[in-house]
């Protein structure tokens, strides 16, 4: 099961619903050792959502085909799973920064264009290369993820496979 980012933040809204933290120009001891202890237990959870969802970089390869690209894009979009970031790869192909500026997400989007044309393989190598997260997925600018892609793949590859460490 994934870890829920509203258990953190209904966690602390708790908290600071029943006055267990609160602003206090000088606190006793006792109530920072409470305060202590309830950021040691958000600490916790926070841990425990990076342990059970790393950060997926999703690497979408494009060549001449923006309107396909912004399709593929919102497939990745639409995922259930977080975190992850986009990273794009025009290889040479029509700009897409215009397309790609008019979709508005708080996820990671980045975007690299090749000078010229190097082919799928040298497309995905430059975005490994600039991909931060542990497990790193593939998606071609002609293909969509269903909505529950990451989150079903994710727990089976992150247990069997690593990210490749590059010089």
């Amino acid at each position: 099961q994934c870890f829920n980012w509203e258990t953190v933040i209904t966690r602390w809204e708790t908290l600071i619903h029943h006055g267990q933290i609160i602003e206090d120009s000088s606190p006793s001891l006792e109530t920072l050792k409470q305060q202590k202890d309830i950021l040691e237990e958000i600490d916790k959870l926070l841990k425990k959502a990076n342990d059970e969802n790393p950060l997926v970089s999703v690497i979408i390869t494009t060549f001449n085909r923006p309107t396909l690209l912004l399709d593929a894009v919102n497939s990745v979009l639409a995922q259930s799973y977080r975190p992850i970031e986009i990273i794009v790869v025009n290889d040479s192909g029509q700009p897409v920064e215009a397309a790609l500026s008019t979709l508005k997400t708080p996820i990671p989007l980045s975007c690299v264009r090749h000078g010229v044309n190097r082919g799928l393989s040298a497309a995905r190598n430059s975005g490994m290369a600039l991909a931060r997260g542990e497990l790193i997925c593939f998606l071609d600018d002609d293909d969509r993820f269903l909505p529950h892609h990451l989150e079903t793949a994710g727990p089976s590859v992150r247990d069997q496979w690593r990210r490749p460490e590059f010089p």
